[in-house]
């Protein structure tokens, strides 16, 4: 069974804002002050649906699912 290496996730630490990069098994505490508590970042991208809906003659129907990218600035 082949297992892909697992990426790091960034994290910003909720005292002094500090970012580390935890791997799964790491210790979830700031590498800088200590602080135990770890916000995780945005990611670049992410897609998310949303359904658009139509009101007619008193139900509702479904139009289109839309894909919306959601990009960081």
């Amino acid at each position: 069974m082949d297992s892909q290496p697992v990426e790091p996730v960034s994290y910003i630490c909720g005292d002094c804002g500090q970012e580390n990069t935890l791997k799964p098994g790491d210790v979830i505490q700031c590498r800088e002050c200590g602080y135990r508590i770890l916000y995780k970042k945005r990611t670049r991208r992410s897609e998310q649906c949303y359904p658009v809906l139509k009101l007619v003659g008193g139900r509702v129907e479904l139009v289109k699912s839309c894909s919306m990218k959601l990009v960081d600035s």
